[in-house]
């Protein structure tokens, strides 16, 4: 019993410090969840939303600092755990977008794909913005 109440609350330490070490401003954000792609990154987001985290395209089809996509809404939701609103906040998007690079790049070679222009895949293709 008390190595399970030991095992929560290292758990729920773990996870405050997590989250209270977790950027809130948009450029520390995205350069937590980006790395190294970090200033491709910086251009899709001056692209997409010009820096403001609460962007919501006309319509509201797109949120965010990446501009997700609301095709994306019920996945978010399951796998990450956001709602459509949460994609407000600056780390919530840049995550978001991170996540959805790396399934771009498993299925299709080409990270980037959801934010070219064409909509088209550049297998191993570089920056699009």
């Amino acid at each position: 019993m008390r190595k399970g109440i030991v095992a929560i609350a290292l758990g729920l330490t773990a996870l405050f410090a997590v989250s209270a070490c977790m950027p809130t401003d948009p450029q520390g954000a995205v350069e937590h969840w980006w790395g190294d792609l970090t200033p491709c990154a910086n251009r899709i987001v001056q692209r997409e939303s010009g820096w403001n985290p609460a962007a919501v395209s006309p319509g509201g089809g797109n949120i965010g600092l990446f501009q997700i996509n609301a095709t994306h809404k019920a996945w978010i939701a399951s796998e990450l755990g956001y709602s459509w609103e949460d994609l407000k906040d600056p780390a919530k998007n840049a995550r978001t977008a991170k996540v959805i690079y790396n399934k771009a790049q498993a299925q299709y070679g080409d990270g980037w794909q959801p934010w070219r222009l064409t909509g088209g895949t550049i297998p191993n293709g570089g920056c699009p913005a």
